[in-house]
């Protein structure tokens, strides 16, 4: 993470660094913001994570935070469950074959609606999430 937080530019594509470690991948990045807490910066995504070609859907995305404190002591994560209008309630899938030939294009046009989405219409509002971020402070009092 550190070396992440430390670059200029980021490739798409590229994961971003996540703890707890999962041995699913992000299917997306979106609404990506470098942020700094009181003693510390990170990063805040939103993003799904999965082990095979699904619905972007509200029973799975999470708006997740990855940081670190100044003194790379502390490693902070921070994963909230959101809501997106107009995403489906659950992954369920009901033609594979068809979803799965036009997945790219259905990925890259959800992840258009859900940055162009302001974050006042995520349930809860990614701006009251990224607040609470900017709140923390790790370490003695």
């Amino acid at each position: 993470l550190s070396a992440y937080l430390g670059r200029r530019s980021h490739s798409p594509g590229h994961a971003i660094p996540f703890l707890p470690w999962t041995d699913m991948g992000q299917a997306f990045v979106a609404k990506k913001k470098l942020l700094r807490f009181r003693n510390g910066r990170g990063v805040l995504f939103l993003t799904q994570y999965g082990q095979e070609k699904l619905p972007i859907n509200n029973a799975g995305i999470v708006y997740t935070f990855q940081g670190l404190t100044d003194d790379n002591a502390w490693y902070v994560s921070a994963i909230f469950p959101v809501t997106a209008p107009g995403l489906p309630s659950s992954d369920i899938v009901t033609n594979s074959k068809a979803f799965l030939a036009s997945y790219d294009r259905y990925l890259t046009e959800t992840v258009e609606r859900l940055e162009k989405l302001p974050a006042r219409n995520y349930t809860p509002s990614l701006t009251l999430l990224e607040n609470v971020i900017r709140s923390i402070k790790v370490g003695s009092r």
